[in-house]
């Protein structure tokens, strides 16, 4: 089963790990998806407690499903290339119909 989640993390350009529940295999994959360089958003529901091991980390704290989306949704907006180029590209074709 570690060889398959290896691969799919492999196979990643970014992860989403959502730390909130203690004792899942979480932390580990997060840990695969550094050392490899794959990048990653980390969610935290803001009433979960926050491991030791990671409180230098950076994470996108929710109160519940729409401040998720939210979060998540600027954070791929600031972070993926992608998403990046897609929108310039949007704005590009609405200034064409504006114009």
């Amino acid at each position: 089963m570690l060889c398959n989640v290896c691969k799919l993390i492999q196979s990643c350009k970014y992860g989403v790990s959502d730390i909130s529940v203690p004792g899942t295999s979480v932390l580990y994959e997060m840990g695969l998806m550094h050392a490899i360089g794959v990048h990653c958003a980390i969610l935290k529901d803001r009433r979960a407690s926050q491991s030791a091991d990671i409180q230098g980390l950076f994470f996108l704290e929710y109160t519940n499903a729409e401040s998720v989306v939210e979060r998540l949704s600027r954070w791929i907006e600031d972070q993926v290339q992608e998403a990046r180029i897609v929108r310039v590209e949007a704005f590009r074709f609405l200034d064409t119909l504006t114009s």
